[in-house]
């Protein structure tokens, strides 16, 4: 009877011991739901394609339907290869041992403004308990903005947008009392003459690609060169339909991640 419990046994020890990756073969490769499904596969497969090819094995976009699916799945090591903000990778860094390859070129900075109609905002302070247009919790701009307010029961709340134009027309429209946005996203969708920036945040790491410790070094150095490639404009422009700007990559160093996963520490799973 317990010989023939062996091969059941083995089975399932193979199903739970042997990374995912080796088991099915494939890599799959996220990116927050900052668009619908359909916009985004339509940015991400031709990454998802180039990879694929180079590395010679399935690399599979998989859209998250949400923020929760996201958090999730990211916390769970489904996902090799992702695309996102500096405090998701440097959790990712420090806790599940994936490595940033490469990065959007500079640096990004935030600002929180508000229309000239808000006569009563003035300072920073003067958010606390009011609106403040942004992508949801907990996207980078979003707790950056929580994080200047010490006192959590004093923190403005954040009214979720999904676009840049949607985050400063959040504002036009008082649906929020303030607004933020990259520096770059600010000087091309609002009149600075109709605006006053409360906050400037420090230049901050870019977006970047970072992978699962389930790629050998050998697949890591393979995805780092494809990606910087010259001959791969179609990941370049795929990009920068996302970004919304002309984009460059360079390589990403572990350095350039380390410190920003404190912005995670409130919110919930981190």
């Amino acid at each position: 009877m317990f010989r023939s419990l062996i091969p059941i046994v083995t089975a399932l020890l193979v199903g739970v011991l042997v990374p995912r990756a080796v088991w099915s073969q494939e890599f799959i490769l996220s990116a927050p739901p900052a668009a619908d499904e359909q916009v985004s596969r339509e940015i991400f497969q031709p990454i998802a394609d180039a990879l694929s090819a180079a590395l010679d094995v399935a690399v599979r976009y998989e859209h998250p339907s949400n923020w929760p699916v996201y958090i999730r799945n990211m916390q769970q090591s489904r996902y090799d290869l992702l695309f996102d903000s500096a405090h998701f990778v440097s959790w990712r860094l420090e806790k599940i041992e994936h490595r940033p390859m490469v990065k959007l070129a500079g640096e990004v900075q935030y600002v929180i403004y508000r229309s000239n109609r808000q006569n009563d905002v003035n300072e920073l302070k003067d958010l606390r308990g009011n609106r403040v247009c942004a992508n949801p919790i907990p996207a980078l701009d979003a707790l950056l903005t929580l994080d200047q307010f010490a006192d959590p029961w004093n923190q403005p709340v954040i009214a979720p947008r999904y676009s840049p134009q949607s985050v400063h027309s959040g504002l036009r429209n008082n649906q929020c009392e303030a607004a933020v946005l990259t520096l770059g996203q600010y000087e091309n969708v609002a009149d600075q003459t109709a605006t006053k920036v409360l906050f400037e945040s420090p230049p901050l790491s870019p977006r970047a690609i970072s992978v699962s410790p389930r790629l050998s070094q050998q697949q890591r150095s393979v995805v780092r060169n494809t990606l910087l490639s010259a001959e791969n404009t179609e990941i370049v422009a795929a990009l920068k339909s996302l970004v919304g700007q002309p984009v460059t990559l360079e390589t990403a160093s572990e350095d350039d991640y380390r410190g920003y996963s404190y912005l995670l520490d409130e919110f919930w799973g981190f």
